[in-house]
């Protein structure tokens, strides 16, 4: 594993790349309040045939914090990693990753052969689906949670427990249903993140220039958790979904929440279905071979 620093205007964005250099390029982008820590065993997985990239997107992980939290400026952090990468890339995303990659795929990127998208908020940027998740009353409640404990200087003690003992829509707490090294993984992000980066969920800002209903142009899978479950890929996405991308893949995971690779129930099957997909959308590609 080798850390890199990568500069975007006058944001620094840290990434980490696995791997051999001459195997197929995955980039695997994670979601709102995460860090590219969430990859480690999708990187575990897939390290020895592929060269894996991750990326901690803008005010996230140990990139800088940014002025501005918008998609187009989180598809601008994967472009200048892609950039680096030079070559044929598999992109999978989870929540906010999902959509920048998702982005990527309607340009299409010239890079980007395919997208995985791991329970996307793709319609979320519209005031009525909004409305209609769980989203618009818990990102408030975390922001608020996010301030008190950084300007407290709360201990990473402190984060660990507050990350597990929160409510998780399968009943009881997250610490029952996230593995305990996610817990621990989302305990650090939000220790580092930039609590500004919720604002432009909360007021709607964030999609307001991502455009749902035009086409992916490459390979897409979506993974959809259960519509009882706090998605955010909501019930009657997915028909919407596939009359913009009628040879899209959709794969529902009952009984998931949104954090399905986290989870304690569903992470070796989606492991499983990361790999499958890689493996058949990958490509060989000298770096200096560019579409």
């Amino acid at each position: 594993m080798t850390d890199l620093t990568l500069l975007r205007g006058e944001t620094s964005l840290a990434a980490s790349v696995y791997g051999n250099p001459d195997d197929p390029a995955v980039l695997l982008i994670h979601g709102l309040s995460g860090s590219r820590d969430t990859w480690e065993e999708a990187v575990d997985r897939l390290r020895h045939r592929y060269q894996v990239w991750t990326l901690d997107l803008r005010g996230h992980g140990h990139s800088d914090r940014a002025d501005s939290y918008l998609i187009d400026d989180y598809v601008s952090d994967a472009e200048a990693i892609l950039d680096v990468i030079g070559r044929s890339t598999v992109v999978a995303g989870h929540s906010l990753g999902a959509v920048v990659a998702g982005a990527l795929g309607q340009a299409p990127h010239p890079l980007v052969r395919a997208v995985l998208l791991e329970d996307p908020p793709w319609y979320l940027g519209e005031q009525d689906e909004w409305d209609k998740g769980l989203y618009k009353t818990i990102f408030p409640m975390i922001r608020s949670q996010q301030v008190e404990m950084q300007t407290a200087g709360a201990s990473l003690t402190d984060w660990v427990q507050a990350v597990a003992t929160a409510p998780s829509p399968k009943g009881r707490t997250a610490a029952d249903h996230v593995q305990a090294r996610h817990i621990l993984c989302s305990a650090s992000a939000r220790m580092r993140h930039d609590p500004r980066a919720w604002d432009t969920s909360i007021d709607q800002t964030l999609l307001a220039s991502h455009r749902p209903d035009t086409p992916i142009q490459i390979p897409v899978t979506v993974i959809q958790a259960d519509a009882q479950l706090g998605p955010a890929f909501l019930p009657g996405h997915n028909d919407r979904f596939l009359a913009t991308n009628p040879n899209a893949d959709i794969m529902l995971y009952e009984g998931a929440t949104h954090l399905i690779h986290a989870g304690i129930e569903h992470a070796d099957r989606f492991l499983g279905d990361l790999d499958a997909f890689v493996s058949a959308h990958a490509q060989d590609q000298s770096r200096h071979d560019r579409p």
